[in-house]
């Protein structure tokens, strides 16, 4: 399986509005779509997706909960900036002071496929990772089992 696999998962997804929390198809949030497509592609269990008491990944507010980026590396392998490559998940931060992730999104060949309520982009989309977007970037994953292009 390659990233493009990863790719052409989320962007099956691309019509699906914001959902603080979502998990299906009638509503993800960023980490939802991350862990829809994981799952959906069995890079990830399935008991990572219900939400409520007992979920394996935390419940949060307005910005998802530093375990929810814990539970990326337990299933992926960090990847150099340099290298980051089609299909890799990157963690950003939102301009926060201290630059703690708060934002996750999937690298694409022309840009990152995520979905930020907190713009004009209210749904899944594709789009250009310009310097604004850039300078955010923190770090990047790959998902067990996807093979790097070079």
């Amino acid at each position: 399986m390659t990233g493009y696999d990863v790719v052409t998962q989320a962007k099956k997804y691309s019509r699906v509005r914001f959902k603080h929390q979502g998990r299906t198809s009638s509503g993800l949030d960023c980490v939802g779509l991350i862990l829809r497509v994981g799952v959906d592609l069995e890079l990830l269990p399935p008991e990572l997706l219900p939400v409520g008491d007992g979920c394996l990944v935390p419940a949060y507010n307005a910005r998802p909960h530093p375990k929810l980026f814990a539970l990326v590396a337990r299933y992926g392998d960090r990847v150099p900036m340099e290298m980051v490559d089609v299909g890799d998940v990157m963690l950003l931060h939102l301009d926060t002071p201290d630059r703690r992730p708060e934002h996750i999104a999937i690298k694409t060949n022309r840009g990152m496929i995520h979905v930020h309520p907190g713009s004009s982009i209210t749904r899944i989309t594709e789009h250009s990772i310009d310097l604004e977007w850039e300078r955010r970037i923190l770090c990047a994953f790959r998902f067990r089992g996807i093979e790097a292009h070079g």
